[in-house]
């Protein structure tokens, strides 16, 4: 499970080869450290990736506390957000 990954180093050949385990990711739509296009690099594993872009996060939007100086889109629901997250997160680990 990956929320908002730093995956330029899956586009090298052979990068991803070995890794055949399921994948969720999590991407934020307005993401601009990491965009969304680094996760789909995550989609050349072997094994299946469940990639899911989050409509208006960013790429704090995954942090229960965000850094100082950094506000959310005052549109983004983040407490409904993070509660799903952590409900999606435990049944992918549980699975």
């Amino acid at each position: 499970m990956v929320f908002a990954p730093a995956a330029e180093w899956c586009a090298a050949p052979k990068a991803q080869d070995a890794v055949d385990v399921p994948m969720l990711v999590f991407a934020g739509e307005a993401d601009t450290v990491t965009p969304v296009a680094q996760a789909e690099l995550l989609r050349g594993a072997a094994g299946p990736v469940d990639l899911r872009v989050v409509p208006g996060a960013g790429h704090f939007s995954f942090m229960h506390a965000l850094p100082p100086g950094v506000a959310e889109d005052p549109g983004f629901d983040r407490e409904r957000f993070l509660a799903e997250l952590v409900e999606e997160t435990v049944e992918f680990v549980r699975r």
